[in-house]
């Protein structure tokens, strides 16, 4: 496979830290993953690398800088299951959950995805465990052991269908002593001489009864000073002593997270404490209140580094513990994200493909100035405090009076105000259409611009609810099938459009005028749909109304018809075929340029122009650093043009460069600003009229480029026309205002 350079690894830090900043590059991509659950750890060129629940991250030790990595970094994939350093070959292993392999060494990445694209080998592909013994990498999986030989780097084998009979059995560790491999399994202890051929399961054997060794699930082994140690949850630790078990009797705890031999002793995690074995058996004990859930642990010189379940990575580094780990939000759980003054909301939650409950109590966070910070009721250190709910599905804000309103899928809505205090509206809330109720499940809310909250509540009668500006309620209904709606548009003529569960009713979609008292559900009989599961909504900027199916879009030019006996939507072409035809469009969102992006259930990000005549991008994750393609949600920040992708592995985040755009130029803002020497990306200039013209002069007046803004953002390459950099000084923004003027509007400074 092909050797990718990557400078900044194991050099420098020459990338510039952009998961935590409030703005990023033009074209720049960044990943919004939980780092509070480090599942391993491993030191390499006086950095520290750990493996999170969903992503990777480095410290380097030398200037106390915490990075994250991810496929823009040059790595093949954002999820990561295990990491190990070779001492011997002086290359770091990264294995991901899906079975890729990457091999970090002298500035390059080296993927092996033998294990990935194997069609023989189904289910999950993640590792449990690495073991390195000279030169070999023993990575044991759930399907078995896969051995990496380090020197070729290559696939050497794979130990499969180690089960009794030759059946599949997982293997959650890997240990050697003299010439005899151990396996950790729900089996007990298997082991096999190196000599045998190790792929055939008739040559290994299992620890019965009378060795003492209990007859359980095993979940670790290791070897500690030549002799075998193995863990097992609800009985203790043993150790083998010629062909006999026996059980060491100075640790009581019964749950355990790893064995690890580092140096002269033996470091067992478990519960909120790690143990510290030495030769002679005899115990210390590690205990510190920032260790909560302890999973690995690396020692450096004089240094303790915990990879920890729930405080992230943490250590005594610098003196006290703390934690190391980058901020990130809490799961990637994540259904949606909403935009709301000048903030991202990141939901939790979301419901099952059949419409129940899935009990996620992860909660919410919030994005602001490039920081994360969550509100839910683990009790986490960083974590605020909120009322308990499940399952969150859909965020509306009322600007005027400043309050963030939330829904759940079975435990009604909270809202926030700008103090950060909640409220409840629940089953147990008077004077409301959910009072005595139960399963109170909220589908969708949205505020509109006279001050009214709009509530989807899934599975009753009357499901449209109106909260009027004055507190009081009004309840709608229409048909059987508009009894499980999903998803609400208020259109230009302040229609309700109803997105439908695809039940036994048809889905489509519920149209309702809540002011004249029109009502019709759109379905492929009466509307032409060519398919009644619609996934998604949105209007552009010239009232059209896009519908995203599970085959294809669809759109209404003039909702004013849809109560009209002969109304049908229309079909959007684009080579010669209905757009999108045969692919699920999950998600549609319009940017500051009209714009539109559809993500899709398997195929990843189209983007095309205002009118469809042109696709602007198609983004996977095999063309781009997207961590999936099956796209949940698209979200753009509507003042930095910054798209923010949810995806089922998470959310990642992209800036584009289109904005939405200003009235004035009061709030122009240039990025970067100062341009330094080693600047090689695009310079943003947001804040600007819609498709503003722009031109860029020296401080003499001299044109030195000229272009039209997309939206409210306009961006320059730091060149001339004839494509020379532009020499160092101040240049001149002008842009037109809406009486054709042109104005200075800023300054960029070029060093």
């Amino acid at each position: 496979m092909k050797k990718y350079i990557f400078f900044f690894l194991f050099f420098s830090f020459s990338l510039a830290l952009w998961a935590q900043e409030a703005n990023i590059p033009l074209g720049a991509w960044r990943t919004h993953l939980p780092y509070r659950n480090v599942l391993s750890v491993a030191f390499a060129e006086n950095k520290v690398y750990a493996v999170a629940e969903s992503g990777i991250f480095v410290f380097d030790k030398s200037d106390n800088a915490t990075k994250i990595l991810g496929k823009s970094d040059g790595l093949s994939e954002a999820q990561a299951s295990q990491i190990a350093y070779s001492t011997e070959s002086q290359k770091l292993i990264i294995s991901y959950a899906n079975g890729n392999i990457d091999l970090l060494y002298n500035n390059t990445i080296k993927n092996i995805a033998t294990i990935k694209n194997a069609t023989s080998i189904t289910g999950d592909k993640r590792t449990n465990h690495i073991f390195i013994r000279n030169n070999l990498a023993y990575l044991s999986t759930n399907f078995g052991v896969v051995v990496l030989d380090l020197a070729k780097e290559e696939i050497k084998e794979t130990w499969k269908n180690l089960g009794a009979g030759g059946i599949s059995l997982s293997v959650s560790a890997c240990t050697a002593v003299n010439n005899v491999f151990y396996l950790a399994t729900p089996q007990g202890v298997l082991f096999a001489n190196q000599n045998l051929n190790l792929q055939d399961f008739n040559n290994w054997q299992k620890f019965g009864l009378p060795s003492g060794l209990p007859q359980v699930a095993v979940q670790q082994v290791v070897n500690f000073q030549n002799i075998v140690y193995a863990s097992l949850n609800g009985q203790g630790i043993y150790k083998l002593i010629g062909t006999n078990w026996t059980k060491i009797n100075s640790i009581i705890d019964l749950n355990f997270t790893s064995l690890q031999t580092i140096v002269n002793e033996l470091y067992i995690c478990s519960g909120n404490k790690v143990f510290i074995l030495n030769t002679s058996d005899q115990t210390n004990i590690l205990q510190n209140t920032s260790i909560k859930k302890p999973n690995a642990i690396l020692k450096e010189n004089s240094n303790t580094w915990v990879a920890d379940g729930e405080t992230g990575l943490i250590s005594d580094f610098e003196g006290s513990y703390k934690s190391y780990s980058p901020n990130g939000i809490f799961s990637n759980r994540n259904w949606k994200t909403f935009y709301f003054d000048d903030k991202i909301v990141a939901l939790s939650g979301g419901y099952a493909t059949n419409y129940t409950n899935l009990s996620k109590t992860d909660g919410f966070d919030i994005f602001e100035n490039g920081f994360w910070k969550t509100f839910n009721t683990s009790g986490f250190v960083d974590v605020q405090p909120a009322p308990f709910a499940f399952d969150l599905t859909s965020a509306t804000y009322n600007a005027s009076k400043k309050l963030l309103t939330l829904g759940s899928f079975g435990n009604g809505m909270m809202q926030q105000d700008a103090q950060g205090n909640f409220n409840t509206i629940d089953e147990t809330t008077q004077q409301t259409p959910f009072f005595g109720g139960s399963d109170i499940k909220i589908s969708d809310v949205l505020a509109d611009n006279r001050g009214n909250l709009w509530v989807a509540q899934y599975g009753v009668t009357n499901s449209l609810h109106q909260q009027r500006s004055d507190g009081s309620w009004l309840s709608f209904s229409f048909n059987t099938a508009t009894r499980f709606p999903l998803q609400i548009l208020i259109d230009n003529n302040r229609y309700k459009w109803v997105r439908l569960a695809p039940t036994s009713f048809a889905g489509g979609v519920w149209v309702i005028d809540t002011e004249g008292g029109q009502n019709k559900h759109l379905t492929p009989s009466n509307s032409k749909l060519t398919n009644g599961n619609i996934l998604s909504m949105a209007m552009d900027k010239d009232g059209i109304i896009w519908l995203g199916s599970e085959s294809g879009i669809m759109t209404v030019f003039n909702s004013f018809d849809v109560f009209k006996a002969n109304f049908e939507v229309t079909f959007p072409i684009f080579d010669r075929r209905q757009l999108l035809e045969n692919i699920a469009v999950t998600s549609i969102a319009i940017d500051g340029a009209n714009r539109k992006w559809f993500g899709t259930r398997n195929n990843g990000i189209f983007v095309f122009d205002e009118d469809i005549t042109k696709l602007v991008a198609q983004y996977t994750t095999e063309n781009s650093p997207l961590i999936s393609n099956e796209i949940r949600n698209l979200t753009i920040h509507p003042k930095t043009g910054e798209v923010f992708i949810t995806t089922n592995q998470g959310i990642s985040s992209f800036r584009e460069g289109v904005s939405v755009a200003s009235e004035n130029f009061g709030n122009v803002k240039v990025f970067p600003n100062p341009v330094r020497p080693n600047f090689e990306g695009l310079v943003g200039i947001e804040g600007l009229a819609e498709n503003a013209e722009v031109k860029i002069t020296d401080i003499s007046g001299k044109l030195i480029y000229q272009t039209i803004a997309k939206g409210g953002t306009a961006t320059w390459n730091v060149r001339d026309y004839n494509g020379r950099r532009a020499a160092s000084g101040i240049y001149l923004v002008f842009s037109g205002n809406a009486q054709g003027e042109q104005l200075q509007v800023a300054k960029i400074a070029v060093l």
